[in-house]
């Protein structure tokens, strides 16, 4: 548990969260448009979604994670060192790579690993292992913007990739040692059987109140960097407060297993929601720097509550049964939205003439779709 944790930490922090750290500098550098950079990691993480749902089930019946993770990080490794070219055509291609890797590293194969690990006893492994991952961008967003400021971007791209293969594929091979055996008659469990429970209203409900709610976050957290700016912070404390949105994740994902918990399954989204919304309100009317960090914090414990409702949502409703499948349907939706939210995110801002306009529009229809939670 204590290696898969670490290999978490570095797997967010140079996969995901090294481009919206990045981007602005390498926007300066290159002359492509923030837009233009948003839309390269929407599609990163489409592909981090579309890759999900096969890996989701190679992961859960291959019985261990060292069939696959190891390999997705060589991906990842080959996927940052690429898109250090700077050719437009390669630097695509290399995060189209990343994005892959990202579906083989990230808290998929941990939800996985965890659930078969631990069963009904998996709250305490999953809280620890998703707030030291979750605290990934306290550690790398001021990294990074301290290495593309003095480096330059695209010997940081390098190195990162270098020391990331180094530091995380020993670890992997070497200590992600413990298999479990998936039970023979859930090997066959029908497709019918799979169909009828992703087919259901309540699926499809939580699935909505779950995208709607990971767009907004995701949304405005992934351009928090710009935010900042917008607001009058420079670009070292923009990737600061950006930073604390992992330290609100981690205490976010403490909280959730402490109180949430006691509460029934569908006021805990709704509340999540009501919450999301209006973090996202006040992030949106806040004025640098403090006021700002602290709701970044507040924003991330949300985000990183997000995390893990989703998880704990299908496996209470539904159950451990083939859950590597039910869970990679359930979260193909709402991933492909929070793949497209950086773009959404720049889109908004740009049509409404401001981030935090942006903020505001989003926020709102977080409020309006809370009212669906009660159904799910």
């Amino acid at each position: 548990m204590a290696a898969l944790a670490v290999a978490e930490l570095l797997s967010w922090g140079v996969l995901y969260y090294t481009y919206p750290v990045a981007a602005p500098r390498i926007a300066e550098a290159t002359g492509w448009s923030h837009e233009l950079l948003m839309l390269v990691y929407s599609i990163c993480l489409v592909s981090a979604a579309a890759a999900g749902v096969w890996l989701g089930r190679t992961i859960d019946h291959a019985g261990d994670l060292r069939r696959v993770m190891p390999w997705c990080t060589a991906l990842g490794c080959a996927g940052m060192a690429l898109s250090a070219t700077a050719v437009a055509p390669l630097f695509l291609l290399g995060w189209v790579l990343v994005g892959v890797a990202q579906a083989g590293c990230l808290w998929t194969p941990a939800f996985i690993a965890i659930t078969r690990w631990y069963g009904d006893h998996g709250s305490w492994p999953m809280t620890v292992i998703t707030a030291v991952g979750g605290s990934a961008s306290v550690l790398f967003a001021p990294l990074v913007a301290h290495a593309v400021t003095d480096l330059g971007w695209r010997p940081t791209f390098v190195g990162l990739a270098v020391a990331y293969g180094t530091l995380a594929l020993p670890l992997q091979l070497l200590c992600l040692r413990t298999t479990w055996a998936v039970p023979h008659a859930e090997l066959r469990v029908p497709r019918q059987r799979l169909r009828e429970t992703t087919r259901q209203p309540r699926f499809i409900l939580l699935q909505l109140c779950m995208l709607v709610a990971g767009v907004a976050l995701f949304g405005v957290t992934l351009n928090l960097v710009p935010v900042a700016v917008e607001k009058g912070a420079t670009y070292q404390q923009a990737a600061i407060i950006f930073g604390l949105v992992g330290l609100g994740q981690v205490i976010g994902r403490v909280g959730f297993t402490l109180l949430p918990s006691r509460g029934a399954p569908p006021a805990r989204t709704r509340g999540l929601m009501l919450v999301a919304a209006l973090a996202l309100l006040a992030l949106a009317l806040a004025p640098p720097v403090t006021p700002l960090a602290a709701l970044a914090v507040l924003a991330g414990a949300v985000r990183g509550s997000h995390t893990l409702l989703m998880r704990d949502g299908v496996l209470e409703r539904w159950g451990p049964a083939n859950f590597g499948a039910v869970m990679g349907w359930f979260n193909l939706p709402v991933a492909l939205g929070i793949a497209v939210s950086p773009s959404v995110g720049a889109l908004l801002a740009t049509a409404t003439g401001s981030y935090t306009s942006a903020v505001v529009l989003v926020a709102g229809l977080v409020l309006a779709t809370s009212m669906l939670a009660r159904r799910t």
